[in-house]
């Protein structure tokens, strides 16, 4: 099995390229898995038993894993296995959902974790053979999708450093790793599905098979469907450009005062020359930012509350019945 970790900015077509490469009969995609990494935060990659156990019990404490749908004994067994092999165990959790989610045989594990782009040197340290794709997307496409959500940044200067420093982290990757990071941008990714698929495959060394355009690959868990609305359709061309009509021309400016040099590096044209970040969205950035950070933070456990409570009636349900 070759791990395939697609990373970047959140909002950046992570999930989508994910639920192409899932589309291939070859490729299985997994829900986003922080805890893979989370869990060795403080400890790293467990050498002593104390470090194992430590990684074990964190691990399965955190909310990602929750929606693999691996049981508690795959976890357990490991605990008291001699065998301390962090890279086997992560591709037993990958059998085991390949098992529940009812698929048969597979040679390529496609993770679409945004984070993955923080970890490479560590996921890649643990697969030899793994490989990494780092996704871009315009940051001013990037911005318009995240302001608003319960989670990232809510103002227009906040979103351009956000999207500066996970490209950062893309960028260092590629030139760390060469050949085993392929950069894939997602303005391509969905203006012309086919040849970008086509030189993904390629690269992955697995043929090219056309449902790959359709998406659909990857059952993305219900609760998370108010982040993912389009997950199970095809490529849209007219997201590509959907941030001009969302950004006002004063926060298209604000941004690009901050990134005027990156976007170009990419490839992305401005739309003005030498802009300057307005008053305004300073002010915003200084004041309302951290005012929305904390209000973010409370709509995102109201919701992961109501939610716990439907998973706990579910279960009741399940154990009466």
């Amino acid at each position: 099995m070759k791990p395939v970790f697609i990373g970047g900015c959140h909002r950046s077509g992570t999930t989508l390229l994910g639920a192409l490469l899932g589309a291939h009969p070859q490729c299985l995609t997994t829900p986003e898995s922080q805890f893979k990494t989370d869990a060795l935060k403080g400890v790293g990659v467990p050498q002593t038993e104390s470090q194992w156990t430590a990684v074990l019990e964190r691990a399965g404490g955190m909310r990602s894993l929750s929606r693999w749908s691996v049981s508690d004994g795959l976890l357990g067994d490991a605990a008291g296995s001699a065998d301390r092999d962090y890279a086997a165990l992560l591709l037993r959790m990958v059998d085991e959902f390949a098992r529940s989610s009812g698929r048969g045989r597979f040679d390529v594990w496609v993770d679409h974790t945004p984070k993955n782009i923080w970890h490479l040197e560590t996921l890649l340290g643990l697969y030899p053979e793994g490989k990494a794709i780092h996704i871009v997307r315009d940051g001013r496409g990037v911005a318009a999708s995240v302001m608003g959500l319960d989670w990232g940044p809510n103002t227009v200067i906040a979103a351009a450093h956000w999207w500066i420093h996970h490209v950062a982290f893309g960028l260092a990757a590629e030139s760390r790793f060469g050949e085993r990071v392929l950069r894939v941008r997602y303005e391509d990714l969905v203006a012309t599905p086919q040849p970008e698929l086509e030189r993904i495959c390629e690269w992955l060394g697995i043929d090219y098979v056309a449902a790959m355009e359709s998406g659909g690959g990857f059952n993305y868990p219900k609760g998370m469907f108010r982040y993912h609305s389009l997950i199970h359709d095809a490529p849209d061309p007219s997201r590509m450009t959907a941030w001009r009509g969302a950004l006002s021309s004063r926060q298209i400016a604000s941004f690009e005062s901050c990134a005027c040099d990156l976007l170009p590096y990419l490839g992305y044209d401005l739309l003005n020359d030498y802009a300057q970040a307005a008053l305004t969205d300073r002010l915003q950035t200084l004041l309302v930012e951290p005012a929305m950070i904390a209000v973010n933070g409370i709509r995102f456990r109201l919701w992961r509350a109501k939610k716990d409570r439907m998973l706990a009636r579910r279960a009741e349900r399940h154990r009466d019945g």
